[in-house]
């Protein structure tokens, strides 16, 4: 049953289409938690950027690790941790693919905006799922791949450069975070489902 629900739910997230209005900042932008949803932290991706300016598209592997990566935030040490994401093999991949990095300042801009439908559409799939949760988002820079990762412990992780380098996904670069996002935040309830099942089974089975 709590399955079914995940599927129905998922289905009326991809279908749902947030609203975005106001201003578009440049990429000097802070992290605050919505009101009454997740904290979606993208201030790693103004560090990032700062480096990336200050040495011209060409940081060093130590300038990232001791200006970008060890100074990071929680969700950007988790997303290393879990996609060995160090300051050498992002610069490996910048190396290999400088585009995806120089690229990526144009999904800079629309991140507050994406924050906004994000938590539209989460408040939906909430009301389709009562039982949803709803870790941390952090979107960070990281070494040109995963796109995404989702964990009921770490919360969501979307490597910036990667998501705004596919050309399969959305168009609309709003709605392509919007939908990566629930999409991750789907995977989070069918892990949690998962877990909580298993643990109901060994309660039972203890109890035989």
């Amino acid at each position: 049953m709590r399955k079914a629900s995940l599927c129905v739910a998922a289905g009326a997230t991809f279908g749902f289409s947030a609203m975005f209005g106001g201003p578009t900042p440049a990429y000097g932008i802070t992290a605050e938690p919505l009101p009454r949803g997740p904290a979606i932290h993208i201030e790693d991706v103004t560090r990032f950027f700062e480096v990336y300016d200050a040495s011209d598209g060409h940081p060093s592997a130590e300038l990232l690790q001791e200006k970008y990566v060890n100074p990071g935030s929680e969700g950007l040490h988790n997303f290393a941790r879990l996609r060995n994401i160090t300051g050498a093999r992002i610069v490996d991949s910048l190396a290999k693919n400088p585009a995806i990095y120089s690229d990526a300042r144009r999904c800079v801009a629309v991140l507050p905006h994406a924050r906004h439908g994000e938590l539209n559409a989460l408040r939906r799939l909430g009301a389709l799922y009562p039982d949803a949760k709803f870790p941390p988002v952090t979107i960070a820079v990281g070494r040109g791949k995963p796109v995404g990762v989702g964990s009921p412990v770490f919360g969501v992780m979307i490597g910036l450069e990667a998501l705004c380098g596919v050309t399969y996904f959305d168009a609309n670069l709003k709605d392509r975070f919007v939908h990566v996002i629930a999409h991750e935040y789907v995977h989070v309830q069918q892990v949690r489902a998962l877990v909580d099942d298993l643990q109901g089974f060994l309660r039972a089975s203890a109890a035989a």
